[in-house]
């Protein structure tokens, strides 16, 4: 019942319904109830534009973005992209994200420090590969975020995240490796987590 069918086309269309994204001119792209299959796209966000779905079991972004594995495992962000591309001054709340591709990323924050809030995540990924939340020099706010069936639930380069109210479960990482937060060079705050 909304403008779009697809949230990847109305992000494409922001300038129509937003005009330009700015601190004295914030945006919220609302997604309604229904499951979105955005294949290998992105859905990119922007600064100054919220996403918002209708609950995380009502809505789910899925998507099978593949990435090559020596890209993710040197942290090449600009040669790796996720299910959802994170932006500063935005937040991310109330939906699903599931990642199922190869070396996939559900979200992925590059340079980029958005709010994460009451946010499911799968995190599947092809032969069981797949990181829930990317951060590569990111000080995101996560709050109220289950992370389920990761190869890692977090993984953190030259980041500092603020993580709270957090469950990370069933972490599989080859046959004797689970990781639910990993980190190099960077420096987690966590508080109430369940990992």
């Amino acid at each position: 019942g909304g403008d779009y069918t697809n949230p990847l086309t109305a992000m494409d269309n922001l300038a129509t319904w937003c005009g330009y994204p700015a601190v004295t001119n914030p945006c919220l792209l609302k997604i309604m109830p229904g499951v979105y299959n955005i294949g290998t796209n992105s859905l990119r966000m922007q600064q100054y534009v919220d996403i918002e779905g209708s609950g995380k079991n009502v809505t789910r972004i899925i998507g099978n973005q593949s990435n090559d594995g020596a890209a993710v495992s040197n942290n090449n962000a600009g040669a790796i992209s996720g299910v959802i591309m994170g932006a500063s001054n935005s937040e991310l709340r109330s939906l699903s994200v599931e990642s199922n591709g190869y070396f996939s990323l559900a979200v992925m924050n590059y340079l980029a420090s958005p709010s994460i809030s009451d946010v499911g995540i799968i995190a599947s990924g092809f032969d069981n590969v797949g990181y829930g939340i990317y951060n590569n020099s990111s000080n995101d706010e996560i709050k109220n975020v289950e992370i389920s069936n990761a190869y890692e639930g977090i993984y953190n380069a030259d980041s500092s995240p603020s993580l709270n109210h957090i469950t990370i479960s069933n972490c599989v990482r080859g046959i004797n490796a689970n990781v639910g937060a990993g980190w190099i060079g960077s420096s987690l705050k966590i508080n109430n987590a369940n990992i």
